[in-house]
């Protein structure tokens, strides 16, 4: 993430303020989920080449975090310390579908259904913004999760079309 400057919170009033500091919360808590599920999915998962994309991601949304986390206390606002129950949930849910099937393939769409999920979150949260630095700020993060929706469908792709048959006479 690209680090935005220029915070202009002091010509925002008390009120517009709190909310921001609200918002910036909240995607804290959507990054927290998104950082765990998957440090989560990279520990399950057997194939090297996701293994990595994975622990790319996790590393990703673990800087955003911080970031986020030092935001807020530059701003004397106590950064919230987990993710949400909906993320707790899907990433149980997930744990349970990679013991039945297919880990790699369940993890994957596990992760782009919640990384969708998150996106989708980070949007409403540009739109309630009253201050343009978060919206940027914001904005910027959706699209760094829109990235890894993209990468991740890619692999998705790739892991469920069937191999080349091989000829035999070669």
């Amino acid at each position: 993430m690209n680090a935005i400057v220029g915070d202009t919170q002091t010509s925002q009033t008390h009120t517009d303020l709190e909310l921001d500091n609200k918002l910036l919360n909240e995607t804290l808590a959507i990054l927290l989920d998104s950082r765990d599920f998957f440090s989560q999915a990279e520990k399950l998962v057997e194939d090297n080449r996701l293994n990595e994309l994975f622990i790319h991601y996790a590393s990703i949304r673990d800087n955003s975090c911080a970031y986020i986390s030092n935001l807020l206390v530059a701003r004397d606002t106590v950064p919230i310390q987990s993710g949400t129950m909906s993320g707790e949930l899907r990433k149980l849910y997930t744990e349970f579908l990679a013991l039945i099937n297919d880990k790699s393939t369940r993890l994957l769409e596990q992760l782009i259904y919640h990384e969708t999920r998150n996106e989708n979150l980070l949007k409403e949260i540009i739109y309630r913004a009253k201050s343009n630095f978060v919206s940027a700020l914001v904005c910027e993060l959706a699209d760094e999760v829109n990235a890894a929706i993209s990468t991740m469908q890619a692999e998705f792709v790739d892991s469920t079309e069937p191999d080349e048959p091989k000829d035999e006479n070669q």
